[in-house]
């Protein structure tokens, strides 16, 4: 989130992200989730037993993917449109014949810009050096929901809301 106590307030304060870096090109843009993110269902039945999880890499990237999915998106593509290195091409394979098909190969086989190294890690290549990539990561569009959200019938993040913030 935006820093308020900055003059500007554009400083970017951490909170999913406990670290991050930048390479000198300005394209590739590794991140360390925090180990003690978590997300709380409250739901009955809920999603996991103990209704928590932590909040993992595979989170993110399957919530940014869902961007892509020209079938499933709503009005936030703008936001990822010429970002992130292959969303564009899932983009466009979703809103053809094969869509299913190429949604499921990018779940499987992931995008070459969004990478899920691990549970904690998380590497973004864009397609071009965005020196604004921090503030743009404060938008909603780029909110983290779990992707077992996918696994129940007809469920989406707006009719099932489960949270990582401080708040349940």
């Amino acid at each position: 989130e935006y820093d308020p106590a900055t003059p500007t307030g554009l400083q970017v304060l951490p909170l999913l992200a406990e670290a991050w870096s930048v390479a000198s090109d300005g394209l590739q843009w590794p991140f360390t989730l925090r180990g003690d993110a978590r997300f709380f269902d409250p739901w009955d039945p809920p999603l996991w037993p103990g209704r928590t999880r932590a909040v993992e890499a595979a989170d993110v990237a399957w919530s940014w993917l869902q961007q892509a999915d020209a079938r499933a998106s709503g009005n936030s593509w703008f936001m990822f449109s010429g970002l992130i290195r292959g969303l564009d091409e899932l983009r466009a394979a979703t809103q053809g014949a094969d869509a299913a098909a190429a949604w499921n190969r990018a779940l499987a086989e992931g995008v070459p810009g969004l990478e899920a190294l691990d549970a904690r890690h998380l590497r973004l290549t864009l397609l071009w050096p965005d020196r604004f990539l921090l503030q743009r990561l404060t938008s909603q569009a780029f909110g983290v929901v779990p992707r077992e959200i996918a696994t129940r019938a007809a469920l989406t993040p707006r009719e099932h809301p489960v949270g990582s913030g401080p708040f349940a």
